[in-house]
């Protein structure tokens, strides 16, 4: 089961001890014993081709090593574990006072009889993965995300690694303009369940119908205020009123503005951050952006 052995031990195998002695065996009985685990995450093919019932079959690596109590699980590429501890609490998000209102009362909705899964929509770079790891210390979970091509790639091992873990899973989601698309399928976890998704498509309809979604308001003038002079640590800081009003940018943007603002300050020879540094700082982060997004033309 530890996928060390060569070949791995498949469906059929597996099945086969799993079923009781005195229990009569018919055709596929031990593929269908293997199946649920399948479904619910906590086995994974170890490859892809050749006829079902003989491919080698292992626990995938992140659900093995929580399932062991690993101190430090193999997380695979765009997957993080926060625990609750490392989490903000929902007062101190710098959001504004009536959606910290909002959001603490969703812990008690999401646990009832109501839908059991969230989607958070806000634009790219409001920090909406803090929101969301606020909202799971709120209900005493810590918080297993994953980006966009994670979600994609990972399926129901995600939905195991976090009942094992005790966090919520929290799934980024990418759909196309005016596309709509599925839930992702997290297995046998019972939820809560948390999405993020852009301003942009949607949920298909009936995923959508047991979905509450939430938009996360753009930060007003103190909260922008106070992620500033976070981001700014003890760094001097002047015309900070400048700063928050001439850059409107999203809370997740915010600290790597201000690191580049200081890098700017410090080659002017400057300790204190001026409005110049993060007006310099604030255009580089838009041409690593829109380089990201480019393609090159050959003639």
């Amino acid at each position: 089961l530890q996928g060390g052995g060569d070949p791995a031990p498949t469906a059929e195998t597996l099945g086969r001890v799993a079923l009781h002695p005195g229990r009569a065996e018919g055709p596929g009985a031990g593929r269908d014993l293997v199946a649920p685990l399948l479904a619910a995450g906590l086995l994974a093919e170890t490859r892809a081709e050749g006829p079902r019932a003989g491919r080698g079959l292992a626990p995938p690596p992140l659900v093995w090593d929580l399932a062991r109590g690993a101190p430090a699980p193999a997380l695979p590429r765009g997957v993080r574990l926060r625990p609750a501890r490392q989490a903000a609490r929902i007062e101190d998000l710098p959001l504004p006072q009536a959606f910290r209102a909002r959001l603490a009362r969703l812990p008690a909705a999401l646990a009832g009889e109501g839908p059991r899964r969230l989607l958070l929509r806000a634009a790219p770079g409001a920090g909406v993965e803090a929101t969301a790891a606020a909202l799971a210390r709120a209900a005493g979970r810590g918080l297993l995300a994953a980006d966009a091509e994670a979600t994609r790639r990972a399926g129901p091992p995600l939905g195991a690694a976090a009942l094992l873990a005790g966090a919520l899973p929290f799934l980024r989601l990418e759909p196309a303009p005016g596309a709509a698309v599925p839930a992702p399928d997290l297995g046998a976890h019972p939820g809560p369940q948390l999405l993020a998704m852009g301003v942009e498509g949607g949920l298909a309809p009936e995923a959508a119908a047991e979905t509450l979604t939430l938009a996360v308001p753009f930060p007003g003038p103190a909260q922008r205020a106070a992620a500033w002079r976070a981001a700014f640590g003890a760094r001097p800081v002047e015309g900070l009123e400048t700063i928050r009003d001439g850059l409107q940018i999203p809370l997740g943007h915010i600290r790597r503005v201000a690191r580049g603002a200081v890098a700017e300050a410090a080659l002017a020879g400057r300790a204190a951050v001026r409005p110049e540094d993060v007006r310099a700082a604030a255009r580089a982060l838009g041409r690593e952006r829109l380089d990201g997004l480019a393609e090159l033309l050959r003639e």
